[in-house]
């Protein structure tokens, strides 16, 4: 079995595998992806070292949760892994189909039967962190990071979101990183200029940036 380089996340006691394995392309997006096809790529993953997994409720609106952490918990995997999910999202039942309209210009494939609402309150915060709990089925989640708070995603909508997690929202992910309920804080966004933003007001651990190969950009 491979091993890589195990990497401090900032002042965080988490250490993550220098390549991690995200599951948005395991959630049906634009292709579809059957729980076999995402339990053996997970496996794949683990034996080439990684111990890193990445998800959202975003992704196949709560399907990367449920598969992740089934995933882990049949393959008695938990204790050796570092696991990240997001907040800023709540999941509300919806009437769906299988073929689907494109959802962000994204063409989800056979999602979850939910549709998600913006919510970086304090009691959204909790609420995302408590549902992520229940799908992914993890009594402690290793990286709680805020999803797309950024103006890529929300462009002039933007200052209300980070008003909400200025208010409120930040006071909840520091209690459940002070409670041990999560391990580390930070970002998951699209855009270095949100991540700047929220580490000059906020005490963050790390930031993932989506779609870029450096921070750089």
């Amino acid at each position: 079995m491979t091993e890589l380089e195990l990497r401090p996340l900032g002042k965080s006691k988490v250490q993550v595998t220098s390549l991690g394995l995200g599951t948005v392309p395991l959630s049906g997006f634009n292709a579809d992806v059957s729980y076999d096809e995402f339990e053996a790529t997970i496996l794949a993953g683990y034996s080439s070292g990684i111990r890193y997994f990445d998800c959202a409720p975003m992704y196949g609106f709560g399907k990367s949760e449920h598969y992740l952490g089934h995933a882990l918990r049949a393959n008695k995997l938990r204790q050796n892994v570092v696991v990240s999910t997001k907040v800023g999202r709540i999941l509300k039942p919806a009437s769906r189909t299988k073929k689907l309209e494109t959802v962000y210009g994204i063409d989800w494939i056979d999602p979850l039967p939910f549709l998600d609402a913006y919510d970086y309150t304090y009691d959204g915060v909790m609420r995302a962190f408590e549902d992520s709990q229940q799908r992914l089925g993890l009594d402690y989640i290793d990286i709680l990071l805020v999803h797309d708070v950024g103006r890529a995603w929300h462009g002039d909508q933007s200052e209300f979101y980070w008003d909400q997690l200025r208010a409120s929202g930040y006071k909840a992910l520091d209690e459940l990183r002070s409670s041990g309920a999560v391990s580390a804080i930070g970002l998951g966004v699209n855009e270095t200029d949100s991540v700047v933003g929220v580490a000059r007001e906020f005490q963050i651990d790390c930031s993932l940036i989506a779609g870029r190969y450096t921070l750089l950009n």
